[in-house]
This record gives C-alpha cells, sequence and structure tokens, in this order.
C-alpha cells in the first residue's frame, strides 16, 4: 500500500496479519521530493505516481522505489491523477487535464474546456472522464461536457464514484443519488435516494 500526506511524502507500506488476527503495518520507504503535500497517488504493475500541490507529477519504479521522473507542466496545485498502460493523466487547479506518456516522460495532449480547477478524473479504457467545481462533469474522449442535472437543487458536498458498468454516479451528502451518465449513452439520468 502506498499512502501520501500533507507533509510531502509517500510511504510505502507492507501490510501483514499478525498473531491473533490483528493487521499489521511498517513503512517499507519513504518517497520524498515534492516541495508540497501529496494529494492522490496511483500504482500499477510498474510505477508508483503521485501528483501535489507543487504542480508537478512523480513517477517512482515500483520495484526499486527510485525515481524515474518528474513531470512538469501545470500552473496550479495537481489535485488528481489516473494511471493506466504507461500513460499517466492529471487533473489541476489550473483548470487543465493532461495526457502524459511516463517513458517519454512528455506531454501527449492538454484537454481545456473547465471553467474552473479540477477536482477529479477517471481514467478507465478510452474514457477520461473529469470534475470540476465549475460544476461540470466532462467526457475527455467526446469533448461533451455534463452539467449535473437535479432536481434537489445545487449538488453539494458529495462523493463522485463510477462502476465496472460505467456510469458515473454522484452521492450527495445533503439530499440525492445521481446518475450522471452510463458511458457511451447521450442521455443524462436522475434518480433520488429512497
Amino acid at each position: 500500500m502506498v499512502s501520501g500526506s500533507s507533509d510531502r511524502r509517500a510511504c510505502v507500506w507492507d501490510i501483514w496479519i499478525g498473531e491473533g488476527g490483528q493487521v499489521r503495518a511498517e513503512v517499507r520507504a519513504v518517497l520524498k521530493g515534492h516541495l508540497d503535500g501529496v494529494l492522490d497517488l496511483r500504482v500499477d504493475d510498474q510505477w508508483v505516481v503521485s501528483c501535489s500541490k507543487d504542480t508537478k507529477i512523480r513517477v517512482w519504479n515500483r520495484e526499486t522505489l527510485e525515481l524515474h521522473r518528474t513531470l512538469s507542466g501545470h500552473e496550479g496545485p495537481v489535485n488528481a491523477i489516473g494511471l493506466q498502460n504507461g500513460l499517466i493523466v492529471s487533473a489541476s487547479g489550473d483548470t487543465k487535464m493532461m495526457l502524459w506518456d511516463i517513458e517519454r516522460g512528455t506531454c501527449l495532449r492538454t484537454f481545456d474546456g473547465h471553467d474552473r480547477g479540477l477536482a477529479c478524473i477517471e481514467f478507465k479504457d478510452n474514457y477520461i472522464v473529469s470534475g470540476s467545481s465549475d460544476c461540470k462533469i466532462k467526457d475527455a474522449s467526446s469533448a461533451r461536457a455534463m452539467t449535473r442535472q437535479s432536481r434537489y437543487g445545487t449538488f453539494g458536498r458529495g462523493v463522485w464514484c463510477s462502476s465496472s458498468d460505467g456510469t458515473i454516479s454522484a452521492i450527495s451528502l445533503t439530499s440525492s443519488l445521481m446518475i450522471i451518465e452510463s458511458l457511451g449513452l447521450s442521455h443524462l439520468m436522475s434518480l433520488p435516494c429512497p
């Protein structure tokens, strides 16, 4: 497991079940280099990737835990990242989302279209979906913006999540559950909480 913190570090943990069934954990390594708090992490078979308020993305080799490269290009905090097949998608407070090639260390594409900083992204298969404090979810694969729709009014504090069936859901801590879109469909649906 890997955790990130406002202390600018990412910790790699060994976790096991000890005597009596207790979960035990021990820090195996500390990944240093960010100049501000670590905001998100992603891990796959080859890489450990972190992003930070310092506007940087750092990529470590998962086996050796040595720094492979630092990616620079955002002008605001990098709030979220996605990782798959040697590619990283980053979402920043600078309103941009960027697609990176880890091996080459280059930005392949910059996605514009949000009016305010990006808060989250989902990167799976051929889909890149971003959520922003401009109250829009954007499907980067089609350049389509989806404005939140809710008969309950403003979507306040809540959680956005995705599932294996391709839906993206918004769960409000105040009033409703809303299925925003089943990727591949062209309409929006909303459902109230029971």
